[in-house]
């Protein structure tokens, strides 16, 4: 008996036991990290392609340039999810004032043999930010390269530039001049300003830059649905060629339907609080055509989202 208790046969087993968990627990930890590694990055290069398609539906503008950025976001961020990854959440977040989108992703690290050593599966991060910067982002453009007033804003006028900026490319002392309201995400002048009502202050000396749909193909005009139309009750318009101008009547309200809208020869004119709105929407002035606004009269459009004229 007493040959028996003093007995160290066996330690090396019992010792082996021990360390078995341990080695186990150890190269299932190398093994499962590697994986993670893996999944870690897929799932951080769907965030950065959701960010980056975002922000430029973001750089889009339009009053709803935020929800369709995160909207874009997400289904990049999706479409770029495969294999081990593929099950990995999504969220997006888009700021309009500083013109960037966020993407986070999060999956869980599952365990195998490290569950000898972890108690809890870990979580794997990702995020990304894109900016739209280094450039202006215009809704509004004013393409003259010198003349004085290339953009001019008188009395009870306002003019808006919804999430996006407003860019005068004219060198001119006087560029731009207002005494109504201009207000805009930003406002860019090549040259200089005069005047009040902007909102923020003009930033001056900004870079030119070129037309952005220059080589865009803008639909030719159709058929004439009217020519000379003067609208003195509140109605909604089809899309379609207007020849000889519009005039929007005071306190009257024209609604644009989906589409593009050619005036040909004729002012768009809107005078003593009228309006003019409309979503997904492209006006095109041609012609001796141009845009006439006054007495509080308004012009509140998005431009489309999807087709040939995205954001026109």
């Amino acid at each position: 008996m007493r040959a028996l208790l003093v007995s160290r046969d066996g330690n090396i087993s019992v010792i082996f036991a021990l360390m078995a968990v341990v080695i186990l627990g150890a190269a299932g930890l190398g093994l499962d990290y590697a994986l993670w590694v893996m999944q870690r990055s897929a799932i951080q290069e769907a965030a950065d392609a959701g960010a980056l398609a975002g922000a430029v539906e973001l750089g889009k503008g339009g009053a709803d340039a935020a929800v369709r950025a995160e909207v874009r976001a997400l289904a990049v961020g999706a479409a770029n999810l495969s294999g081990a990854a593929k099950s990995a959440s999504l969220n997006a977040g888009a700021d309009v004032v500083a013109q960037t989108v966020t993407v986070g992703s999060s999956l869980p690290g599952r365990r195998s043999l490290s569950a000898f050593l972890l108690h809890t599966d870990p979580t794997l991060a990702a995020t990304a930010t894109a900016r739209v910067e280094d450039r202006v982002i215009a809704c509004i453009y004013a393409l003259n390269l010198s003349d004085e007033k290339s953009m001019f804003g008188n009395g009870s006028a306002l003019l808006e530039g919804t999430n996006c900026a407003i860019q005068v490319n004219s060198t001119d002392a006087k560029a731009l001049e207002n005494s109504g309201s201009i207000k805009a995400t930003h406002i860019c002048v090549s040259g200089g300003y005069s005047g009040s009502g902007f909102t923020p202050t003009p930033r001056t000396g900004c870079p030119v830059i070129d037309d952005p749909f220059m080589d865009l193909m803008i639909p030719t005009p159709g058929p004439c649905k009217a020519s000379g139309l003067s609208i003195t009750a509140s109605q909604s318009l089809s899309a379609g060629t207007y020849c000889g101008g519009i005039s929007i009547a005071s306190s009257v309200k024209a609604t644009l339907e989906p589409g593009v809208y050619h005036i040909v020869d004729g002012d768009l004119k809107i005078t003593g609080g009228g309006s003019l709105v409309g979503d997904n929407v492209v006006l095109v002035l041609s012609g001796i055509a141009s845009l006439d606004i006054a007495g509080n009269g308004m012009v509140r459009t998005t431009p489309p989202q999807t087709g040939a004229l995205a954001g026109f």
